[in-house]
């Protein structure tokens, strides 16, 4: 049993072989403009953390590869080996070139790095000196500029031949800059901006712009404009879509065959396959607003170590297949909001937990009472994690129910709180009533489905939090 997803990988000869999320397209027009862009370049694909950035820059990589692009590839956050951004890319840049080139970059480096650092050790400028007219005083910096413009010079030469046939570029694709510390990110982002402003250099920033900003803060204040600052050095900002949902199904499946989990969420009960909706319940997780593809990524290998743990095996009747759904039911609650996953935990109540996760699910409580757009896997979950008060409800006496039925009782608290998770506003107080019934009806259905022996959700929440940690 896989623990961990397999790395992604993209060749040149078949580079969307992996591809799971239709990004061919996509990636074949981005790299049209990336080869026909006049000059110099800065492109930036944004998306958040867990959006498939690294396999779409990893495709990026194969297919400019096949056209005979010379490409170079930089993992800013694993590659960040002397902590100095302009020595890691042009080490990553000369590694790709080898041969005279690289030497020649190199030494280039060399040079201007020992610039640097004397202009740094200066410290502040004599001014008696320059009212002497001593302008030795600044031959660094006369230094320096020359280091850059030959440093330039030696890249330009690089980007003028390619290996193939392919038009003379150089592309360097930088990778999980989001991931790097603040400081380092933006010397990397400057870096690129001015020192390889070089006609037929392109570089391909893949970032979370979102989160870049809030670095950019921490270094220069709250009040600092980080999105407007950021735009000065990107010439064409690209944000990377979200997958179709039959994409995202391909995904879930790839996934499922990776960890060992695509026949164990199959269920034989006499003799016949019984649809098992855990995996379409977990890939809940990824369309839900706020989360991502990593975050379903996670969440299917939690399944895998709790169905391990909890030794759910394959083939033992109804028994565990309500109990897989259950544990589907609780993983996706607690990827999707973590303290109603552990108020739940802690013996509290499960109405609100629901309520609470439809709320992370999305911020449109109409959409959730829509008939005609009803999702059975989002309804599964929430029958799974109501069933058993449902079930505590029907055995209790009249005197508890106040002379309700159970099954109103149940409406009646449902409602309350998914209206007041979205602020009892009139939109959510309708939808609230329309949703409690049908919940109702299929948290019955459940109730009925479920062996007297499954597991229970208190033991469910000791396996699953045992092998999250």
């Amino acid at each position: 049993m896989r623990l961990n997803p397999e790395e992604f990988t993209a060749t040149p000869d078949d580079p969307y072989v992996h591809d799971l999320l239709g990004r061919a397209s996509q990636i074949n027009a981005l790299c049209d403009i990336m080869q026909n862009a006049a000059g110099h370049a800065v492109v930036s694909i944004d998306g958040p953390w867990g959006s498939g950035k690294t396999a779409f820059v990893a495709m990026c990589s194969a297919e400019l590869r096949r056209r005979g692009t010379r490409v170079v590839d930089f993992n800013a956050w694993q590659q960040s080996y002397t902590e100095n951004p302009l020595v890691d890319l042009v080490s990553a840049i000369a590694s790709e070139l080898g041969g005279n080139k690289s030497k020649k970059l190199k030494k280039t480096l060399i040079d201007i790095s020992l610039h640097l650092a004397k202009i740094g050790s200066r410290g502040v400028i004599d001014r008696d000196a320059i009212r002497r007219k001593r302008w030795e005083t600044f031959d660094p910096w006369h230094e320096a500029s020359t280091k850059v413009g030959e440093f330039k010079d030696a890249l330009a030469q690089a980007a003028t031949k390619s290996p193939g046939p392919g038009p003379g570029r150089l592309i360097v694709l930088i990778d999980e800059l989001d991931r790097c510390r603040p400081n380092y990110a933006l010397a990397l982002i400057e870096t690129d901006r001015h020192l390889f402003a070089v006609d037929g250099v392109v570089v391909l920033l893949a970032l979370n712009r979102e989160e870049l900003c809030h670095s950019i803060r921490i270094l220069y204040g709250p009040r600092f404009d980080a999105d407007r600052y950021l735009r000065r050095f990107t010439d064409l900002p690209y944000a990377l879509s979200l997958p179709a949902t039959d994409h995202l199904a391909a995904f879930t499946n790839e996934l499922l065959a990776n960890l060992g989990l695509d026949s164990r969420l199959v269920t034989m009960i006499g003799g016949s396959d019984v649809p098992d909706y855990s995996p379409l319940m977990l890939q809940t997780i990824a369309a839900a607003s706020r989360h991502n593809l990593r975050d379903l990524q996670q969440a299917l290998h939690l399944t895998a170590v709790s169905l391990q743990s909890a030794k759910i095996r394959q083939g033992t009747a109804g028994d565990s297949w309500a109990s897989k759904q259950k544990a589907a039911a609780l993983i996706v609650l607690r990827t999707l909001d973590m303290t109603s996953y552990q108020h739940l935990a802690n013996k509290g109540d499960p109405f609100t937990a629901v309520a609470t996760m439809n709320r992370a699910i999305t911020d449109d409580p109409q959409t959730l009472a829509d008939i005609s757009t009803w999702d059975k896997a989002h309804e599964k979950i929430e029958a799974s994690l109501l069933a058993e008060s449902l079930d505590v409800l029907l055995m209790s006496s009249t005197s508890v129910l106040e002379g309700n039925s159970a099954h109103s009782v149940f409406e009646r608290q449902y409602a309350s709180a998914f209206a007041a998770a979205f602020e009892d506003t009139p939109d959510a107080t309708d939808a609230a009533g329309i949703r409690a019934s049908k919940i109702l009806a299929a948290t019955d259905t459940r109730l009925g489905e479920q062996p007297t022996s499954t597991l229970r959700l208190d033991e469910l929440f000791g396996i699953i939090d045992l092998t999250a940690h």
